[in-house]
């Protein structure tokens, strides 16, 4: 059977940082299929960067310091900076990126893409962001200009 997974699934396979705060969060959850195999698929979505290119994100630029990797983007008009921590993954199955930020709209961001496999051959996809805003004008901006993934 395919996998769809509810916000309340989301959250028992991915749960979320508490350590790094809690509260309200706006959350995103995509479900997409692929006629493409779950491999060909695991090896698009894991090559992040090109990724992002190629949906047309934000130009990030990435500095390693104390064994530590921040990075700093423009989105919205507003200079993002974020320390990255050390991404989580079962390779050809899911991938997590969290990021904790010091400036921009979110105070944290959760980012999962996660891979099954369809019942044709091809693959189910399901794309998960989850953000801790960083006061009610990030969250509007969260809101109202996060891209959605459904644009065709």
């Amino acid at each position: 059977m395919t996998a769809t997974y509810t916000l309340e699934d989301w959250h028992q396979l991915h749960p979320w940082p508490t350590r790094l705060g809690d509260g309200k969060r706006i959350e995103f959850l995509w479900r997409f299929t692929s006629a493409a195999s779950p491999e060909e698929v695991w090896r698009v979505l894991s090559d992040t960067s090109r990724l992002n290119r190629a949906l047309g994100g934000p130009e990030m630029r990435f500095e390693e310091r104390g064994g530590q990797l921040f990075g700093q983007a423009r989105s919205g008009g507003v200079r993002h900076r974020w320390r990255e921590l050390p991404w989580s993954w079962v390779a050809g199955e899911w991938l997590e990126c969290v990021r904790v930020y010091d400036r921009g709209f979110p105070r944290v961001m959760q980012s999962v893409h996660r891979i099954d496999p369809g019942d044709d051959g091809g693959a189910v996809v399901h794309v998960g962001f989850a953000f801790l805003p960083r006061g009610v004008v990030g969250a509007a901006a969260i809101r109202l200009g996060f891209p959605s993934l459904e644009k065709g």
